[in-house]
């Protein structure tokens, strides 16, 4: 089992826990069970919910897509021209 400084390698043919899926999307726990987990492929093994590893994947790399095509903020951190500055 993978220890918290360990790095985790998501399988796409694995299932995983909640624990465990958590951890490759990190958010809070109520996000996780009321928005995150109905969007997963999952199936009950006994009393245990098992995601599929490449819902998780594909999750993400959704979740990526979406952030990149948002507009980006201005740096605001830039120094600001004075107006009778040359650029």
């Amino acid at each position: 089992m993978a220890t918290a400084a360990s790095p985790q390698i998501l399988v796409d043919d694995f299932g995983y826990t909640t624990k465990q899926t958590r951890r490759f999307l990190p958010s809070g726990k109520t996000k996780f069970f009321t928005e995150i987990l109905p969007q997963l492929e999952s199936y009950l093994e006994g009393t245990r919910r098992i995601i599929i590893g490449r819902s998780i994947r594909t999750y993400r790399e959704n979740k990526i897509a979406a952030e990149q095509s948002r507009p980006r903020p201005k740096n605001h951190h830039e120094k600001r021209r004075s107006r009778g500055s040359a650029p």
